[in-house]
């Protein structure tokens, strides 16, 4: 999907004959880390983009269905989520959390 995203800019900055700039790497996002759930009915994964201002890397947790429905953050605000992993019973996600002020291990049901 998000390779998707960043042909379709190339492609359309090739369409009206703009060469790809160095600032444009800031309007690209994509997904690390995919987890699928034990019973495969979604997959968490990082989404990653990079923000202009304080040249730096943006990361949030984004669950999907597998049928690529209902596409959601599961945690995107005030720090920095790292390492999901889910419980055996696909019902909890596991995962990092770092902030300026340390470091924790958050669950979301």
């Amino acid at each position: 999907m998000f390779l998707t995203a960043a042909v379709a800019l190339v492609a359309a900055q090739s369409a009206q004959g703009l060469p790809l700039q160095a600032a444009d790497v800031f309007a690209f996002e994509y997904a690390t880390s995919p987890q699928i759930a034990p019973d495969g009915s979604q997959i968490v994964y990082q989404r990653r983009s990079n923000d202009i201002m304080t040249d730096s890397t943006r990361t949030a947790l984004w669950m999907i269905d597998f049928d690529g429905g209902n596409h959601r953050p599961l945690a995107a605000t005030g720090g920095t989520p790292s390492s999901p992993a889910w419980s055996p019973d696909s019902q909890r996600v596991a995962y990092g959390f770092s902030t300026a002020d340390g470091a924790e291990l958050r669950v979301a049901w």
